[in-house]
């Protein structure tokens, strides 16, 4: 029986789809463990009768904003789409309003923050203390150049 001329790509779905799903349930279980360290690290705070979310959902979606970076405009379709119904009673606020709660309540989440130490602030210069070497190379470079 002869092949068709894309079959190779026939063959290669089943892995793709394989790959996404891997992926996904990585994502998932990373979300679970955020949770789950919010959860049982957050002091007891009450929810709001009229409020959707609870706290702890509440620094949730703010560590996964602050981890998956980007802007809050892409960040929350992504997080509708894909875990809307994971969070409060199965719906997420609307977006002006999750990012005024994220605003109000930062608070909250500053309670997770490493405190500031030596290698903190090491980890926000890596170019300039990794390369060293490169930056005194463009030095001389610039130094024969204009003859300094």
């Amino acid at each position: 029986m002869p092949r068709s001329p894309n079959w190779q790509s026939k063959q290669m779905q089943p892995n793709a789809i394989n790959t996404a799903l891997n992926r996904f349930s990585y994502v998932e279980d990373i979300i679970l463990h955020i949770f789950y360290f919010v959860a049982t690290n957050m002091p007891d705070l009450p929810r709001h009768s009229q409020a959707k979310l609870y706290p702890c959902e509440l620094v949730t979606i703010g560590i996964l904003f602050a981890l998956k970076g980007g802007y809050f405009r892409a960040f929350y379709p992504w997080l509708k789409r894909d875990y809307g119904t994971w969070f409060g009673d199965g719906s997420l606020p609307e977006r002006t309003r999750l990012q005024r709660l994220l605003k109000t309540h930062r608070d909250w989440c500053d309670l997770f923050l490493a405190d500031p130490s030596f290698f903190t602030v090491i980890d926000s210069y890596p170019i300039e203390l990794i390369f060293p070497t490169e930056c005194v190379n463009d030095l001389r470079q610039l130094i024969s150049e204009f003859k300094l």
